[in-house]
């Protein structure tokens, strides 16, 4: 991401890392419940639409404005993200 200069990427980092700690959490809270629950279900959920919604489509329109999205080398290969 900083090779194609995402300048958001500090900002995506923390967002992510915050996710990921929240998953950590609802793990913990499902191992302690000793089962699923649709509450911790519906909490992890909610964690990774947030982190879609509010860090990768970023990136995605960080892509597109680029011109990067489709067919690139931004990785050093050619592929396609969809």
């Amino acid at each position: 991401m900083r090779g194609i200069g995402y300048d958001a990427i500090d900002a995506h980092v923390v967002h992510h890392t915050h996710c990921l700690e929240r998953v950590k959490e609802l793990a913990i809270k499902y191992r302690s419940a000793g089962s699923l629950t649709e509450n911790i279900l519906i909490q992890c959920f909610d964690t990774i639409i947030e982190d879609i919604a509010k860090a990768d489509l970023m990136f995605g329109e960080f892509l597109d404005e680029k011109g990067l999205r489709e067919g690139s080398d931004y990785l050093g290969q050619a592929h396609t993200i969809r």
